[in-house]
């Protein structure tokens, strides 16, 4: 399914945000949940690129389709920092990123001037905001130099969309509830997550104190309205599936 399909490997994504938790109490279980997720990841890839491959069509194509070439960024933000698998980090990095600067304008050539995306499909709109956040999250993580230019460039990307979006829920809101909406919640929290990390990185190399401020504040404030959609959603799911409802569909 062209939906269905590109968002399996969130499950992949999840375990290797798990694998950075459970590497604080055991480094190897962590490096090794971690590695499988990424070899899920790619088994996850590989499957939807097969499968959309024989029935390709660009009205297909809805922003999960940036799920699976460059949620493996995943990665990298969660990358416990082991110079064995350094290899493994930097080649999803590389991966994510040149996939996304492929897909981008064909996703804006496909929203732009093809055929409207379903109203069920609406809510991955949200995805947008995520890949270039993404990917200055894990260029930050894994990069030891970063150039300032590559860092520049995601910024306003994702700083862009992101703003797009903001916008965008004002109707995508008003959709009627589905598990979709579920895809409001990672951009949202990537975006905070990676203008943190753009500020330590700025102090780190030196800036000025007030742009690093200024980016912090941004960062705070994305970090605000990601905690209100995530508690929106939450709430959503909650009242969707109160126990109540689920015994009067399924009595």
């Amino acid at each position: 399914h062209p939906v269905v399909g590109s968002v399996v490997p969130t499950f992949a994504m999840a375990l290797m945000v798990v694998s950075n938790s459970l590497s604080y109490a055991s480094a190897l279980a962590g490096d090794l949940l971690w590695s499988f997720a990424v070899l899920l990841h790619i088994s996850f890839l590989v499957g939807f690129i097969y499968h959309r491959s024989k029935h390709f069509s660009l009205c297909h194509m809805v922003p999960s389709w940036f799920i699976p070439p460059i949620g493996i960024v995943v990665a990298d933000v969660s990358f416990s920092g082991n110079i064995h698998l350094a290899w493994v980090a930097h080649a999803a990095l590389i991966f994510g990123m040149l996939s996304y600067a492929i897909m981008l304008p064909m996703m804006i050539y496909r929203l732009i001037f093809t055929e409207q995306i379903p109203d069920a499909a609406k809510p991955t709109l949200a995805i947008l905001a995520a890949p270039a956040s993404l990917s200055l999250a894990g260029y930050l993580t894994v990069i030891e130099q970063p150039s300032p230019v590559i860092v520049g460039l995601l910024f306003g990307i994702g700083v862009l969309m992101t703003s797009i979006i903001y916008l965008c829920f004002f109707k995508l809101m008003r959709l009627p509830f589905s598990p979709g909406y579920a895809a409001f919640t990672f951009p949202m929290v990537i975006g905070a997550t990676a203008l943190f990390k753009m500020s330590v990185w700025m102090e780190s190399v030196g800036m000025a104190a007030e742009y690093v401020q200024q980016i912090n504040a941004l960062a705070e404030f994305e970090l605000l309205v990601a905690t209100v959609v995530v508690s929106y959603v939450c709430l959503r799911y909650l009242h969707f599936y109160q126990p109540s409802k689920v015994l009067a569909v399924n009595p």
